[in-house]
């Protein structure tokens, strides 16, 4: 393959960033933010304002580091207690192969070495 019969694919930003709102997942981020909402508007008294703005901030705080640490944080969450909820827990789907599975008899790299290239 020379560098004359190269393709180049573009790949828009959007399609591989995670949809944060406010730095937080959304899916969380509107919870939460409904959740302070009925806070604010549901009951006329100080404190139930004041525990809404201080959860508010606190979520919203606790939401920006978790999805700095993983942007689908929820998903994978979930994802782990549905996996651990079956009757063999995470045997269901066991990180390795079975002892019958053929031996690999070399492993190619995916991306070219510049020999390759």
């Amino acid at each position: 393959m020379t560098a004359d019969d190269r393709r180049l694919n573009v790949i828009h930003q959007s399609l591989v960033r995670p949809i944060l709102v406010l730095g937080a997942e959304r899916r969380l981020a509107v919870i939460l933010w409904s959740v302070v909402a009925g806070l604010l508007i549901g009951p006329d008294t100080w404190s139930s304002v004041i525990t809404g703005i201080l959860f508010g901030i606190a979520g919203q705080a606790a939401l920006v580091y978790l999805a700095k640490i993983d942007p689908q944080f929820s998903d994978i969450y979930i994802r782990h207690w549905r996996l651990a909820s079956w009757p063999n827990g995470q045997d269901y789907y066991p990180a390795r192969a079975s002892i019958w599975a053929p031996l690999v008899s070399r492993i190619r790299p995916t991306v070219p070495t510049k020999k390759q290239v």
